[in-house]
């Protein structure tokens, strides 16, 4: 008795997803590729940028201060603020952040807002842009925006950011 053709079927289809299951692992291998001399497709992450999500990289810069955040307006204030430090601190001239840290800080400043509340906004953002340089050095990619939005068990928050 043969086997059926639905069989036989099955067994090409599976065969053809397995080939080109392998061929697309190997172009991820190979890494970037020119095309057009003009546009550079890449398969997997780029070998000038770290892999990882940028939403993970975020929540861990802020780690150390969800203690401190009670509300979703609070976290919004804060995810703010780390964006801004994590983009500020994309600039290697430690002058030019400082001027950035001291931009940031006086265009948000709330009217009425205390020396002592602006002192600590500024050591905030310098902390954030140094642990963003300790943690994260070799990741270029500027930050866009955020949503963050509550779950059951926390929040979940996604990132948009340069390639």
């Amino acid at each position: 008795m043969g086997i059926p053709k639905s069989a036989t079927k099955a067994r090409k289809l599976a065969k053809k997803r397995q080939r080109k299951r392998e061929a697309r692992k190997r172009r991820m291998e190979k890494g970037p590729r020119e095309r057009n001399d003009d546009l550079l497709f890449t398969h997997g992450p780029s070998p000038n940028q770290p892999a990882g999500k940028m939403s993970d990289m975020l929540t861990d810069l802020i780690e150390p201060y969800v203690d401190e955040i009670g509300s979703s307006e609070e976290l919004n204030t804060f995810l703010s603020l780390a964006v801004h430090a994590w983009n500020i601190a994309l600039d290697d001239d430690p002058s030019n952040r400082a001027r950035r840290i001291e931009e940031t800080v006086q265009n948000g400043a709330q009217p009425g807002a205390t020396q002592e509340g602006l002192r600590a906004v500024h050591d905030l953002l310098e902390e954030l842009v140094q642990r963003k340089l300790e943690r994260h050095p070799r990741n270029q990619r500027a930050m866009i925006d955020y949503v963050a939005e509550e779950d059951g068990d926390g929040w979940y928050i996604q990132v948009i950011s340069t390639l």
